[in-house]
C-alpha cells in the first residue's frame, strides 16, 4: 500500500515537471478527466494518447508501454517521454493504475541525430560516383552498397545479401578464392588489388580494389569494406593507348590453369591450351615440370615455389623461350593447390610496362585508411549552400600545402587563381541549380604555385545541412601541356608555310613577267615546239601561282579566321549559287537543295567550303547533264551536311589522300592546285567536325562533314 503511494506521487511530480500542471490540480480527480482537460492538449497526437493511456484501466490485463511527446510551451520545454503502467491487484486503490514516465530527450536526440548521420554519410558515399563502396557482413553477404557500385558493376538491389563471390569468375569461385581473399583482409587489416574485371553484361573495365577489415571493440572482424574503381579512362589516357591497348585486351582472354598440391594439372581452359600448345586432355593429372621441363629452376618455377610456401600470391612477367613468347602471369595458392591465370604480352610488354611503373607510383603515393572519403587520390570536396567548406579530404590539404585549421576559414574561391574565380562561382551557380557542373580552373597553392584542374561537381542533399555540392578536382597539367605543344606547333607551321609562300610571290612574278616578254616578242620566231614549250612553261607559272595563294589561304585558316556566330547554311549556300550561276548555266545543271541548318561557325570560311565543293563537283561532272544535291541530316548535337554529285566518281583508293596538300586526280595537264579540298578539310576541323567522301568510280561522289549546330538548337 506504501509502495502504491509512494510511486503515484512519484507519477504527479513527473506530471507536474513534464505536463507542466500543479499537482494539487490532480488529486482526488477523475483520471478521465484530468487527461481530457490538463494532459492530452500538451502532447503531440493527443487521441492516440488518451486511447493509449486508458487501456490498461479499461482491461486490467495487461503492462503497457509507449512513447510520448510532450510539445513545448511558455511553461514547460519539449520532451520525449516512455509511459508505463499496469494493473493494480491489491491494496488500497485495488482497480487503480500505477503509472510513471521516463524522460528519453536525450536519447530520442541521439537517435535522431545518428540516423541523420547515417543518412547523410551515405549520401556522400553515393555522390562519389567513381567508387563502387561494398559494406560486407563477417560471412561476406552484401549489407550495403552505394550508386556508384551500380553504376560500374551494373546491378541493382537485388544484389542485398548476396554473396560478394558472385562478382568472381566461376573459376575462381571453384578455387575459393573470395573466400581466401576475405580471410586474407582480416589476417592482415587490408589488402589491395588491380586489374581487369567484369561488369554484368560481360564488358570489362580496369579497376583498383581495397578490402578492409571492420573491427569490433573487441577486436574480432565485425565486417568488411570493398571499395573498388573503375580506373580504364585513366589507365588509357596516361600513356596515349586507350584504343590500342583496349582492342588488343578486349579480344584476348586470359588463359588458366589449376594445379594440386604435387603440382599435377587439375584444369586448363581452351584459351590456356592454345597459348601453351598443349592438349587439356593429355595435361591433366601429369605434373607441369614434366610437361614443361624448361621451365624447371626458371623465374615460373621460383615464384610459384615461393607463393606456395608463403601462401600469397604473386604476379610477374616472364619470357618463355621455347614459346618464344612474354606472358604476364598471376598466381593464386591455397591449401590444395595453385590457380594461375596468365596471357600473352609479347605484343604490348613494352607498352605495358610503362604502365606498370606509372601504377607502381601511384602505389607508393597512395594511402589507404578507413575514412572512405580519405581514400581517394582527387580532391574531394563538399560545399555547402553559402559557397563554404563542409568537408575535404586529404588531397586537398596535400596538394594545396594549406593545414587544417587554414582551410577551415577559407572559401572555395580563395583556392582559385583570380582571373579564373568568375568562372568557379558560375559553375557552383549551375551545380545548384541543374544537379551538375564541370569546369577548369588553377587553383593557387600556399607556396603561389599554379595548378590547372579540372572540377566535376554534382549535387546532395541531407537531412541536417539540406542541398550540398560534393566535388572532384582532377590534376590536369600534363593535358594543358600537350595542348600548349600542338597549338605551338600548329602556329609555328603556319607562320612558315605564310613565309614561305609570300616570299615565292616575288620570284614567280619575275618568271611570269619574262614569259610574257618572250611569248610578245619572239612568238612569230619559235616554232611549234618552241611554242608548245613556252605555253606550258606559262601554264605551269600560272598554276604555281594558284598552288602558292592556296598555300597562303590554308595557312589564314587559324590566323585569320572570323569569330564564329549564328550562321543560316541556306543563304550561305545561295550567295554560293549565286556567285556560281554562270558555271551552272553552261553546263546545264540540275541543282536540289533541301532545307539547311543554322549552324555555328565563321561564314565566310564556311562560303568558302561549299564553294569549294560546288566547283569540284562541276570539275568532275562529265560528259552527263549535271546533277548536284545538298541535304543535312541530324547526328545527335550535330549535324552532317552532304553534297553528291552524279559525275565520275573517284576511285576507292584515292578517297584519303585528296584532302593532302597539293593532292589532285587530275591529268598533268589539267587545271587544279590541289589545295581545294586541303582547305575543305581544314575549315571543318576548325569547326570541330569530320569530313570524309563515299565514292566509287562511275557512280558519282558524296562529301560529307558535320558541323555543331547553332545557339537556338539549329533546326
Amino acid at each position: 500500500m506504501s509502495s502504491t503511494r509512494s510511486r503515484s506521487s512519484s507519477t504527479t511530480s513527473s506530471r507536474c515537471r513534464y505536463f507542466g500542471v500543479d499537482p494539487s490540480e490532480l488529486v482526488g480527480r477523475n483520471k478521465r478527466r484530468a487527461i481530457e482537460d490538463d494532459l492530452k492538449h500538451v502532447v503531440e497526437h493527443p487521441d492516440q494518447f488518451e486511447n493509449r493511456l486508458l487501456a490498461t484501466y479499461n482491461d486490467n490485463s495487461f503492462i503497457e508501454e509507449f512513447p510520448v511527446h510532450v510539445t513545448a510551451a511558455e511553461d514547460r520545454e519539449e520532451r520525449w517521454l516512455v509511459h508505463r503502467s499496469k494493473p493494480v491487484r491489491s491494496g488500497q486503490f485495488a482497480g487503480g493504475r500505477i503509472e510513471w514516465y521516463t524522460d528519453v530527450s536525450e536519447r530520442k536526440r541521439s537517435a535522431d541525430a545518428l540516423r541523420d548521420a547515417k543518412t547523410e554519410f551515405q549520401s556522400l558515399v553515393n555522390a562519389v560516383k567513381e567508387y563502387a563502396i561494398f559494406r560486407l557482413a563477417p560471412d561476406g553477404t552484401i549489407a550495403s552498397w552505394n550508386e556508384g557500385a551500380k553504376a560500374i558493376k551494373g546491378y541493382d538491389d537485388d544484389v542485398i545479401g548476396e554473396h560478394i563471390s558472385m562478382f568472381y569468375t566461376q573459376a575462381e569461385r571453384e578455387m575459393g578464392i573470395p573466400q581466401q581473399n576475405l580471410d586474407e583482409a582480416a589476417a592482415k587489416g587490408s589488402i589491395e588489388d588491380k586489374g581487369w574485371r567484369v561488369r554484368k553484361d560481360g564488358s570489362r573495365f580496369w579497376a583498383s580494389v581495397t578490402i578492409t577489415a571492420l573491427r569490433d571493440d573487441d577486436g574480432a572482424t565485425g565486417g568488411f569494406l570493398k571499395i573498388t574503381r573503375d580506373m580504364t579512362e585513366q589507365h588509357e589516357r596516361e600513356k596515349g593507348l586507350e584504343s590500342e591497348l583496349h582492342h588488343i585486351l578486349d579480344r584476348v582472354s586470359d588463359g588458366f590453369f589449376g594445379l594440386d598440391n604435387e603440382w599435377r594439372f587439375t584444369y586448363i581452359n581452351e584459351r590456356a591450351a592454345e597459348l601453351l600448345n598443349i592438349s587439356p586432355e593429355d595435361a591433366k593429372g601429369e605434373v607441369l615440370w614434366d610437361v614443361f621441363p624448361e621451365a624447371a629452376n626458371s623465374q615460373f618455377h621460383r615464384n610459384y615455389m615461393w607463393a606456395m610456401s608463403e601462401q600469397e600470391s604473386v604476379s610477374f612477367e616472364e619470357h618463355f623461350a621455347p614459346l618464344e613468347s612474354w606472358f604476364e602471369v598471376s598466381a593464386y595458392p591455397s591449401v590444395t593447390g595453385l590457380s594461375v591465370y596468365f596471357r600473352d604480352v609479347t605484343e604490348r610488354r613494352e607498352r605495358e610496362q610503362a604502365i606498370r611503373d606509372r601504377e607502381r607510383d601511384l602505389r607508393a603515393q597512395k594511402e589507404y585508411i578507413n575514412d572512405v572519403l580519405n581514400s581517394i587520390d582527387d580532391l574531394f570536396y563538399v560545399i555547402d549552400g553559402r559557397g563554404h567548406f563542409q568537408r575535404w579530404n586529404r588531397s586537398v590539404r596535400t596538394v594545396t600545402g594549406y593545414s587544417e585549421s587554414e582551410m577551415e576559414t577559407m572559401d572555395p574561391v580563395d583556392l582559385i587563381v583570380e582571373e579564373d574565380r568568375d568562372e568557379v562561382v558560375r559553375a557552383i551557380g549551375k551545380a545548384f541549380k541543374t544537379g551538375h557542373s564541370r569546369v577548369e580552373a588553377r587553383i593557387k597553392t600556399k607556396d603561389g604555385e599554379e595548378i590547372p584542374m579540372e572540377f566535376v561537381a554534382s549535387t546532395i542533399n541531407t537531412p541536417s545541412d539540406g542541398l550540398l555540392i560534393a566535388g572532384i578536382g582532377r590534376d590536369i597539367t600534363e593535358r594543358k601541356k600537350r595542348q600548349r605543344q600542338l597549338e605551338e606547333s600548329n602556329e609555328r607551321l603556319e607562320q612558315f608555310a605564310y613565309a614561305a609562300s609570300h616570299d615565292l610571290q616575288e620570284p614567280l612574278r619575275m618568271i611570269s613577267s619574262y614569259l610574257q616578254l618572250i611569248e610578245d616578242r619572239y612568238e612569230d620566231a619559235l616554232d611549234d615546239d618552241g611554242r608548245e614549250f613556252l605555253n606550258f612553261a606559262v601554264d605551269g607559272a600560272d598554276r604555281m601561282r594558284d598552288m602558292i595563294n592556296g598555300l597562303l589561304a590554308y595557312s589564314r585558316i587559324e590566323s585569320e579566321g572570323d569569330t564564329f556566330e549564328r550562321v543560316e547554311l541556306d543563304d550561305v549556300v545561295a550567295d554560293v549559287l549565286d556567285t556560281l550561276q554562270m558555271m551552272y548555266d553552261e553546263q546545264e545543271a540540275d541543282i536540289t537543295v533541301k532545307p539547311l541548318p543554322c549552324v555555328t561557325g565563321d561564314r565566310t570560311q564556311l562560303r568558302q567550303l561549299f564553294q569549294n565543293l560546288l566547283e569540284n563537283a562541276i570539275k568532275n561532272s562529265g560528259e552527263d547533264p549535271l546533277r548536284i544535291h545538298i541535304s543535312a541530316d541530324r547526328d545527335g548535337s550535330q549535324r552532317v551536311i552532304s553534297v553528291r554529285d552524279e559525275g565520275v566518281g573517284i576511285d576507292p583508293a584515292d578517297t584519303e589522300r585528296i584532302f593532302e596538300m597539293f593532292q589532285t586526280l587530275d591529268a598533268p595537264d589539267e587545271n587544279g592546285s590541289g589545295i581545294g579540298l586541303a582547305l575543305c578539310k581544314r575549315i571543318v576541323e576548325r569547326h570541330g567536325g569530320d569530313i570524309w567522301v563515299d565514292s566509287s568510280t562511275d557512280e558519282g561522289t558524296t562529301f560529307s562533314f558535320t558541323l555543331p549546330v547553332g545557339g537556338d538548337g539549329g533546326e
